[in-house]
């Protein structure tokens, strides 16, 4: 049911570019209603078997996370990518199983694809990533609180370095207005490096053919 509403929301928000590679027709006025009927349907539906204590399963609802281009398959380094960032993510707070021990039970025929299907059936093989994953996972939203897919990454860097900029360029009045302190060429001397380092982070991230997502985007605008 989340990853439904999920499903429904990337359809809703899809820019044209995004559309054509996800299959999806032009959104009309009419669609954007069905879609936004159905979705307060679902988002009920979840409610109320929230209410019920019912806990959702960490194979769909992370699948949908890490499913950045919501192809239902994720390929290629992007594989390699995000096993690697769950692995960080929750190692610090959990014990999984080695990333290369992830790889291999995952993607078990060595294609280099891993569907939706294979994704659900393989995961319960991996004990304690499951379990990390369970206990991790957000029973309101059906996301992890500890991961943060490349996409998510991207956006949080940008945002941050639209803060940066802010604080650098912000007048007295508006820095008073942020309790941010006076402007000294050393916190200068910093601002400027630390945007330097992490545009570097952007143009790597930009360079695999990371997405910034919406979310974190639109948000900071």
């Amino acid at each position: 049911c989340m990853a439904n509403i999920e499903r429904l929301r990337a359809e809703l928000n899809a820019n044209p570019a995004e559309r054509k590679a996800l299959g999806l027709p032009e959104v009309t006025e009419e669609r954007r209603a069905e879609v936004s009927v159905e979705m307060k349907s679902r988002k009920a539906k979840c409610k109320e078997l929230i209410a019920k204590g019912v806990i959702p399963s960490p194979t769909i609802c992370v699948f949908n996370q890490i499913d950045l281009n919501k192809t239902r398959k994720i390929t290629g380094k992007g594989i390699n990518r995000l096993v690697r960032g769950m692995t960080v993510a929750l190692g610090a707070k959990f014990e999984v199983e080695s990333e290369e021990t992830i790889m291999q039970t995952l993607d078990a025929d060595g294609s280099g694809d891993i569907d939706i299907k294979e994704w659900c059936d393989r995961l319960p093989m991996l004990p304690k990533l499951y379990e990390a994953l369970k206990q991790d996972l957000d029973p309101e939203w059906g996301t992890l609180k500890s991961f943060r897919t490349p996409a998510d990454q991207l956006a949080k860097c940008m945002g941050n370095i639209e803060r940066l900029r802010r604080e650098l360029q912000a007048n007295q009045s508006e820095r008073a207005a942020m309790g941010l302190p006076v402007l000294t060429a050393e916190r200068k001397a910093e601002i400027e490096k630390e945007m330097g380092q992490r545009k570097k982070q952007c143009k790597n991230y930009r360079a695999l053919g990371i997405e910034p997502s919406p979310s974190y985007c639109v948000f900071n605008q």
